[in-house]
């Protein structure tokens, strides 16, 4: 953290005649809000899932939830999936666990272990585990624009971050994220937006 006078003086460096790079990076940090925690409840983690599964429509093998609170739940580490997959007239109950973990600012799951049941289903694991993983692995969590969107909207369902005003996706960073013995654990930082950026 800069002393409040430090950072008086890059600001007024930058409106007379530009910062070094150095102190530009320092002067830009001294903005950002200290690192947040959002908790992402079962519910809620189910939310993001179906939101992001709803864009994979019409693939060979398409995912989705079953119905049930149990469809999301986090387990020890790990995060389970209790879904259907669906290719063609067959359909198979799927069960997907998996480490929660963020790769380009979006929530995945790693490590992900995939077992069905029935005796056709098993036949059909093969192809089922590939092309659910592949299905899984295109359409991450976007906490970042579900927040952003909470934050506009009051009847969208949570999480939401206890920040005044609007947000936009691009100021929410994801840090890390860790499976907790009834939701997922996701610190971020909040950036400045630019003056005169709108939110929505």
């Amino acid at each position: 953290m800069l002393p409040p006078k430090i950072v008086r003086a890059g600001v007024f460096i930058a409106c007379v005649g530009g910062v070094p790079p150095a102190l530009a990076g320092q002067v830009r940090e001294a903005g950002v809000t200290p690192d947040q925690e959002v908790r992402v409840t079962a519910a809620e983690g189910r939310h993001l899932v179906e939101e992001a599964l709803a864009q994979d429509q019409g693939k060979i093998v398409s995912l989705t939830l079953q119905p049930g609170a149990n469809a999301f739940r986090v387990e020890g580490a790990r995060v389970v999936l209790l879904a259907t997959a669906q290719s063609g007239p067959l359909a198979c109950p799927v069960r997907i666990s998996g480490i929660p973990a963020i790769r380009t600012n979006l929530l995945v799951l790693t490590a992900p272990d995939i077992t069905t049941t029935g005796m056709m289903c098993n036949g059909a694991l093969d192809l089922l585990r590939q092309k659910s993983l592949e299905a899984l692995a295109s359409h991450p969590w976007d906490l970042a624009a579900h927040l952003a969107q909470a934050s506009v909207r009051s009847t969208l369902p949570g999480p939401r971050l206890r920040v005044p005003g609007c947000l936009r996706p691009d100021q929410l960073l994801l840090r890390s994220v860790r499976a907790q013995a009834a939701f997922l654990a996701v610190r971020l930082t909040v950036l400045p937006r630019d003056a005169g950026e709108a939110c929505g």
